[in-house]
């Protein structure tokens, strides 16, 4: 299995970048739509804070400031703060865990969109 990862990396290189298929497109597209964009917060150069469709949410703000002053005192109040929002930074990183694992998500696609840096290719 080593060897032939190592023939195929040989023959194929390395993937630099994430793809993006159409299927990510159209759901980056759906969670744009229902996205109020007035509660997204712009935090420094190209980072954003958006709210989770999470029930239990806290606002933006309220996020934002968990993230900088970290001042839970228990795991649960961890775990509200961590479903309640997310970090997004264009290019293509947010804090959500399908990101984490695939380097494509929702939020990242639906920012790049929002602000202009990507097109999608076909809206049906």
């Amino acid at each position: 299995m080593l060897q032939d990862w190592s023939h195929q990396s040989v023959n194929n290189g390395f993937t630099t970048y994430p793809s993006i298929d159409t299927a990510a497109e159209a759901q980056a597209w759906k969670w744009l739509q229902g996205l109020d964009k007035n509660a997204v917060i712009h935090c420094y150069q190209h980072s954003y804070a958006i709210p989770s469709s999470h029930p239990n949410k806290m606002n933006a703000n309220v996020w934002l400031q968990q993230y900088t002053t970290m001042s839970w005192q228990t795991f649960d109040e961890f775990l509200s703060w961590l479903y309640s929002g997310r970090l997004v930074t264009i290019p293509m990183m947010c804090s959500c865990k399908t990101n984490l694992k695939s380097y494509v998500c929702k939020h990242a696609l639906g920012m790049m969109i929002h602000l202009g840096y990507y097109f999608v290719q076909d809206l049906s």
